[in-house]
């Protein structure tokens, strides 16, 4: 395994890096560790003066450390620590790039990865993002809000969940607010249960129910969707 990995790092860095003899090579980032000396010293060691990328994992000349140890793409174990400058610069620049992945490791841990399928794979994280906003360009927008007193009328009710019917079959969120109206007649509590279900029965012919009708002191409160395309 030890000269499968020296050897696929020599196809990634060729030549110009010289690696440790084969009774240096820890087979693990736990034997890496124990070993490396422990020196008092050792953040002076492998740090330079290079500022650290504030957003984002610092890449090629701006990982601030001058020894790092590689991830070996096909075992994921640790390969031998070596100067990132000779890494670099034995590096196909125009389609790898090196990316810190662990910094508080020792000696800090850097991942090579292929430009071409990085940007591959971010091409199609957008292409499903754009889709999913396309097929829906409401999803993150704010629910519409439908209010509604216990005693709304037959006329009122019809025209009001009308407009609800209309936002749901957008892709709108609708949330529906049932209150007490100051100086209307009080309604019992079938009254209020037979208000809910004819909301609930109206909205869905077009939308479902995210969840279980809400109570707030008089207040009830009804959330619908848009039923999902199939």
């Amino acid at each position: 395994m030890l000269r499968k990995s020296s050897t696929l790092l020599r196809q990634l860095v060729p030549r110009r890096v010289p690696l440790p003899s084969s009774s240096l090579v820890p087979s693990s980032s736990s034997s890496l560790a124990s070993a490396a000396p422990r020196l008092p010293s050792l953040a002076v060691r492998y740090a330079s003066s290079k500022p650290t990328k504030k957003k984002g994992n610092p890449t090629d000349e701006e990982i601030p450390f001058t020894t790092v140890a590689l991830v070996d793409p096909t075992t994921s174990s640790l390969l031998p620590p070596a100067k990132l400058a000779d890494l670099l610069a034995s590096l196909d620049r125009t389609r790898f790039t090196i990316v810190l992945a662990d910094q508080n490791h020792e000696p800090p841990i850097c991942r090579i990865v292929d430009k071409k399928a990085e940007f591959a794979k971010e091409r199609e994280k957008k292409a499903a993002k754009k889709e999913k906003k396309e097929a829906n360009p409401y999803a993150s927008s704010p629910p519409k809000e439908i209010h509604l007193s216990w005693g709304t009328t037959k006329h009122d009710l019809g025209h009001k969940l009308g407009k609800a019917k209309d936002f749901l079959s957008k892709g709108q969120k609708v949330t529906v607010y049932l209150n007490v109206k100051k100086g209307a007649a009080a309604v019992d509590q079938k009254g209020k249960q037979d208000m809910i279900d004819e909301v609930q029965r109206e909205l869905e012919a077009v939308g479902r129910l995210m969840r279980p009708t809400t109570f707030k002191g008089g207040q009830a409160i009804i959330e619908f969707e848009r039923i999902p395309a199939a």
